[in-house]
């Protein structure tokens, strides 16, 4: 599937020459045929990159291009095979082997000479006379093709000069906002009619925008407010019944525990719905059955209130399902397209470049054929040119555009942004096809594929890591529109790639195609490399294991959901470089797992794996081993310490391991190291459970991730992380206290705590359990500002006996802040926002965390005060703080005697506050800039809400004593709960007054009701409380317990009830 001729030979030209230079090939008898290979390959190099482009338009090319890949396939087979081969290399520890690396030059000839076996030199390097007489003849016919080296484009720079982020402006044009406008209004008509359910449909040819739009409504405000229930699924055309079931209910907030079929999902379904409403959307129909065989009778019976939203390029299904209103997405006007292309690319303040570039702009716009996908694609084509006419003139006359050997849809913008990426781009980009549009692709996991798949090239030399050039493949993917951020993951650590891409990345991987297992049948090429297994238990009887298809797979994923029964049939796999298996029901992996000898990645998170095989000593090219959340996995063998290219073990969340088997510290490969348990010194351990001590990681000096589980049992000046100057994310943890702790116990964490100070460099810390009276001194510095500068992500966790919190509101770019279970904090003052006296005079004094958008506070039981002041004293002086100005997500929880909010929490631009079992807290007040949702649960002392203008959505349970709600001018909702109904009928009249008089008569309110039967009869039609209820635009009140329902509409007039 995703080698790229033109960057695989580089890689091996890079080992043959230095493999030409070792005394071992002479004696072996093989240099004169590793010169020849050598010159061959050089020579074939310069015209591969129009060998590529040719084959889509030539047969004869292209089954010369796949016999190529053949060819270097095996070569890379046969390098690895030397590497295992050779004993001299294991017996001589991990200096030697350590040095190997998949994207530079590795000396295994140096090698061969060492070999015990006769056999075992004759067979290597008769497979390297073989390869070169393969190539000598297939170098012979590349003459018949006339393949010309084709001057090269210049190479742009993968990443932008100060631009590290990968996110992009959200593009919304005119046409999209009154198309969500539209179709909120028609979804909101006729919203409380006995059972009302409708389908509605978006409709439009791929990569019009159908998505986008669908998005929109399903964000808008309104909306919200409507519905109780709001699930998004992704219909793929091969969608598992089980599976998208699973997800509605999981939205809906039920359990289907350990049902797996239909019959079973579809009563739970059912239960899960009752009594409330219902916003479904159903992205990317293919068939009509999704909704008419297995959605419309559990909906219907339900008797709900539902809208399903359809996207389709097939306005047939939508009429099939009966859709009450379709709306088409048309292609955009070019004006429009190039609207779209200068928010794409420019500042506002660019005027003078736009104007400059309308007229080729327009004209490159035009070859989008309105399509926005389009137009983004070719966005990211130019934003890697100076904004001038030159290089947007060879831009609009590159012959990509031309390519009539696509499918059609295929063409154009498409095409010209794969063809415009560097080589090593190009197989990184391919690998993305092998997931389907219904999963999510993970950040992390990517970027060790495409390093076990070889894919990732090194430029900067010793200092630069893999995994941080494949951060920049990355991201430059998302720069230039080929993979799509998920906007629910802040961090941009989830992707996904849109589906015509993905068709344009399957169409180039022809004669590779990778195989996607959903239950259908696959006529793809004999030599699959790259498999994906979701249902392998929906595959048809007959069609047999598919891990046993073909023995030139590379990559095998197999992924939720499946039932997977191939693990006796994965040590024939033995080409195999990419295994991972994850939340699947496997207990084991068999002995001959070490027969996979070219395995790179394996990944066994979530499964129930008790143990690992001695065998697995020989994956010597083991780089990426993960059992994450394996809690049956009780101990690491002993030879683990033996795979010397391991680049990165995460035992996060593995409970029963209890040490690392000692000689840790010779895996020098080791970049990512999670889960780490110190092991205890003081209990005598026979041979076999040696664990390895902290001091071992001193070596580990490439480190990037390092998370420390029980670090009360490290000794003193065990290790110094300053050195490490890879490091992004530390983790420390201590087990959790169950004693109380000495005074020197206490004295000695404190000193350990102190010795672990991270590089400058920390992007991400978390400390928990920790038990010491105050933070470290490195976290509570004068000099914290300036030292942390990337730190963008603390977490401070059942730390319980600190009794100040550090002084983080000064670092530049914290964006996320959680503090739990801090017994002992009393106050949060103002040192947390800018620190002592002692603090830095390079501080940032007249702002408190600038960049913060997430902040959560939990069990902070004793917290009886938050200061934090908009003034504040600087010396003598006072001066005026700027608070929180991007903080969006607020959550307060379980701090039970803080008894008021901060004041200078009133300008935080909040779109999300929670406050849940805040006992003394009276009022929620003075909150100026609070939009979006407020959700008021278990406080119980709470007797206003007040004076929050621009909040949309209020719910509150569990707050007996609230009697006043006033100066809400912007609410459009209210949920309220059976215990805080007490005094409602005092606040709400006034509340919908007001609103009336600033919307003209119609107050837009919304309000949900959850009662037991005496309340209920009130607010029905005739109920004491009915005088009131009937001036709100509109109210639902549910029966607790049984289902019971009223719904209100004022205009039109509408009444409703069950009961």
């Amino acid at each position: 599937m995703a080698m790229i001729l033109d960057a695989f030979v580089g890689i091996c030209l890079e080992k043959l020459a230095v493999i030409v230079e070792e005394k071992a090939t002479t004696v072996m008898g093989v240099k004169d045929e590793l010169q020849k290979l050598q010159r061959r390959l050089g020579k074939i190099h310069t015209a591969l990159e129009d060998a590529e482009r040719r084959r889509l338009e030539n047969a004869a090319i292209n089954l010369w291009v796949l016999e190529l890949k053949d060819i270097l396939y095996d070569a890379d087979d046969i390098i690895d095979l030397c590497l295992v081969k050779s004993p001299h290399l294991l017996s001589d520890g991990g200096d030697r082997l350590s040095s190997f690396s998949p994207t530079v030059c590795c000396h295994f000839l140096k090698f061969l000479c060492c070999f015990t076996s006769l056999s075992d030199r004759y067979a290597i390097g008769k497979g390297i006379q073989n390869l070169n007489e393969r190539l000598k003849e297939i170098y012979e016919e590349k003459g018949i093709f006339d393949c010309v080296p084709k001057k090269p484009i210049i190479e742009k720079t993968l990443v932008n000069i100060g631009d590290t982020s990968p996110m992009l402006k959200f593009v919304v044009g005119r046409a999209i906002k009154e198309a969500t406008k539209k179709l909120v209004e028609e979804m909101s008509f006729g919203f409380n009619e006995k059972k009302s359910y409708r389908v509605f449909a978006i409709t439009g040819m791929s990569g019009i925008g159908k998505t986008t739009l669908a998005q929109r409504i399903f964000n808008n405000d309104k909306m919200k407010s409507y519905f109780q229930i709001k699930s998004w699924v992704c219909v793929s055309p091969t969608y598992s019944e089980i599976e998208l079931l699973k997800q509605i209910i999981r939205d809906a907030s039920g359990v289907y525990g350990d049902a797996k079929t239909k019959s079973e999902l579809l009563p739970i379904l059912g239960s899960a719905l009752a009594g409330k409403s219902l916003f479904l959307v159903l992205d990317d129909v293919w068939r009509a059955d999704v909704w008419i065989e297995l959605l419309q009778n559990p909906i219907q019976m339900a008797g709900i209130e539902a809208r399903i939203l359809i996207t389709t390029r097939d306005v047939n299904i939508a009429k099939l399902m009966r859709s009450f209103y379709i709306h088409p997405v048309t292609q955009l006007p070019d004006e429009t397209g190039w609207e779209m292309l200068c928010r794409i690319l420019f500042q506002e303040e660019q005027t003078e470049d736009m104007h400059r570039l309308r007229e080729i702009g327009i004209k490159i716009v035009k070859k989008c054929h309105g399509l926005p996908l389009a137009i983004k694609a070719i966005a990211g084509v130019l934003s890697k040119r100076e904004p001038n006419n030159k290089e947007w003139e060879e831009v609009l006359s590159r012959d990509a555009w031309s390519n009539s050997n696509l499918p059609e849809e295929l063409r154009g913008p498409l095409y010209l942004s794969y063809d415009d990426l560097p080589s090593p781009l190009k197989q990184c980009f391919l690998y993305c096809s092998l997931w389907t549009e219904d999963w999510i692709i993970g950040r992390e996991d990517l970027i060790r594929m495409w390093i076990a798949e070889g894919f990732i090239k090194v430029n900067g030399g010793d200092s630069t890591l893999m995994e941080d050039t494949g951060m920049d493949y990355y991201n430059e993917l998302i720069r230039r529109n080929l993979l799509q951020l998920d906007p629910r993951f802040v961090d941009g650590s989830i992707c996904s790639m849109h589906d015509m891409l993905r068709s344009l990345a399957e169409f180039l991987c022809e004669g590779e195609r990778p195989r996607n297992f959903h239950g259908r049948n696959d006529k793809s090429s004999t030599k699959v490399r790259r498999m994906i297994i979701s249902r392998p238990s929906e595959l048809p009887n007959g069609q047999g294991d598919p891990t046993l298809q073909n023995r030139y797979l590379r990559t095998l994923i197999c992924l939720d959901g499946a039932q997977f029964k191939g693990t006796s049939s994965l040590g024939r796999l033995e080409c195999l470089r990419v295994l991972l298996i994850n939340d699947v029901e496997i207990g084991s992996l068999p002995h001959n797992i070490g027969n996979l000898i070219h395995l790179r990645f394996l990944d066994l998170a979530r499964t129930d794996i008790k143990e690992l095989p001695k065998s697995i000593e020989l994956l010597v090219n083991l780089q990426f081993l993960i059992l994450s959340g394996c809690t049956a996995l009780s101990a690491l063998p002993q030879n683990i310490t033996k795979l010397y290219n391991l680049r990165c073990l995460n035992l996060d969340d593995t409970p029963l391991i209890d040490f690392i088997p000692k000689g840790i510290g010779m895996l020098r490969q080791l970049n990512d190291l999670s889960g780490f348990v110190v092991g205890d010194d003081n209990i005598a351990n026979p041979p076999e459970k040696q664990h390895s001590s902290l001091d071992e990681m001193n070596s580990l000096i490439k480190l990037r991730v390092l998370h420390v589980r029980k670090i009360e049992l490290a000794q003193p000046r065990a290790v110094n992380l300053e050195k490490f100057s890879h490091l992004r994310e530390l983790m420390l943890s201590c087990s959790p206290c169950s004693s109380q702790k000495t005074d020197e116990q206490i004295k000695q964490i404190e000193a350990l705590f102190d010795e672990f100070k991270p590089t400058e460099r920390l992007e991400l810390l978390h400390i928990s359990n920790y038990f010491g009276t105050q933070y470290p001194r490195w976290l509570m510095s004068s000099s914290l500002v300036t030292r942390f500068t990337y730190l963008t992500i603390v977490n401070l966790e059942g730390n319980e006996s600190c009794l100040q919190l550090p002084p983080l509101g000064q670092l530049p770019n914290l964006k996320s802040l959680e503090i739990t279970n801090a017994f002992a904090i009393k106050v949060i003052g103002q040192d947390f926002l800018v620190g002592g006296a002692g603090t830095s005079s390079h501080a940032n004094k007249n702002t408190a965390f600038p960049k913060l958008e997430l902040l959560k506070i939990k069990n902070l039981r004793d917290m009886e005060e938050w200061c934090a002041s908009e003034e504040f004293k600087n010396g003598n002086e006072s001066q005026q703080l700027l608070l929180w100005p991007c903080l969006n997500t607020l959550y307060l929880d379980n701090c039970n005697k803080l008894r008021s909010l901060p004041v200078g929490l009133k300008h935080a631009p909040l779109t999300m506050l929670k406050i849940r079992h805040a006992y003394s807290i009276k009022q929620v007040c003075h909150l100026s800039s609070l939009a979006g949702q407020l959700t008021l649960h278990c406080n119980r002392s709470l007797e206003r809400v007040s004076d929050l203008p621009d909040l949309k959505y209020l719910i509150i349970e569990g707050s007996p004593n609230l009697k006043h709600v006033e100066n809400l001018g912007s609410l459009q909702k209210i949920e309220l709960h059976e215990d805080s109904m007490e005094f409602f009928l005092d606040w709400l009249p006034g509340l919908v007054q007001k609103k009336a008089a600033v919307d003209n008569d119609d107050n837009g309110l919304f309000v949900r009701l959850f009662c037991k039967e005496e309340k209920f009869r009130c607010c029905m039609q005739g109920g004491s409380y009915w005088s009131n209820m009937k001036q709100i635009s509109r109210f639902e009140v549910t029966l607790l317990g049984k289902n019971g329902y009223i719904k209100y509409s004022k205009n039109p007039f509408s009444y409703n009830t069950n009961f």
